[in-house]
């Protein structure tokens, strides 16, 4: 969920508001943890906690940095996902 394209359409008059709380409302029902992504400045941290975000990522909290060699290594296989078998405990969304 993109917080700041949110925050355009509001002071557009879009009232991004409602949408957005019962978007994040309906996921928490489900038991699906949403995360803020690309939370570049820190008046946006108010916001998210208002929402009850559990999870935020970006340039608030770190930057992005290198990949060390040795966390490269001990990286499990990549998983491979298909629409026709899913694993047990994952939702397929939209």
């Amino acid at each position: 969920m993109m917080l700041a394209a949110a925050e355009e359409d509001e002071r557009r008059g879009g009232g991004y508001e409602v949408g957005v709380r019962d978007f994040a409302s309906i996921l928490r029902r489900e038991g699906i943890k949403l995360v803020a992504e690309r939370v570049e400045r820190e008046e946006m941290v108010p916001s998210l906690i208002e929402l009850g975000m559990p999870l935020a990522q970006g340039f608030v909290f770190a930057a992005p940095r290198a990949i060390r060699a040795e966390v490269l290594d001990q990286a499990s296989p990549k998983t491979v996902f298909s629409s026709d078998r899913r694993e047990p405990g994952l939702r397929h969304v939209g």
